[in-house]
């Protein structure tokens, strides 16, 4: 009777022994599946930033060559010879001639010549001032 007894309660620590491990790798099998998702998680994240800034890298380089062929363009272009040669060439522009000008003559305003002339100005600003 002790035998069984004692087969018995070796039975029930195995058992238990058995159980708790199950548990002990049922657990660890969980908190590596969960570092192993954030893990994941966090690559992929990493991932898409980094093709982000490769995005912007690229566009940053275009920037950076229309931005230098910019500044070759205005280095060309520092005198007004080399304007006019870009007016003519590029734009087909011509420079006129005797004929092609035409002076025209403007009377001035009163207002122009009251306020060219220093000693009516001031009388004149204040009369402004009063008027309605």
């Amino acid at each position: 009777m002790e035998r069984k007894k004692h087969l018995k309660s070796r039975n029930h620590a195995k058992r238990r022994r058995f159980r708790f491990n199950v548990l002990c790798y049922s657990w660890s099998l969980l908190v590596l599946l969960v570092v192993a998702s954030y893990t994941l998680y966090y690559h992929n994240s990493v991932a898409s930033y980094d093709r982000a800034i490769g995005v912007q890298e690229r566009a940053l380089e275009e920037m950076e060559k229309t931005r230098s062929s910019l500044y070759a363009q205005v280095e060309d272009i520092r005198t007004s010879d080399e304007i006019l040669k870009t007016a003519r060439f590029q734009l087909g522009m011509v420079y006129p001639g005797e004929d092609q000008i035409e002076y025209i003559e403007v009377a001035p305003t009163e207002e122009e010549v009251a306020r060219d002339n220093v000693f009516a100005n001031p009388v004149i600003s204040v009369l402004q001032f009063l008027r309605p």
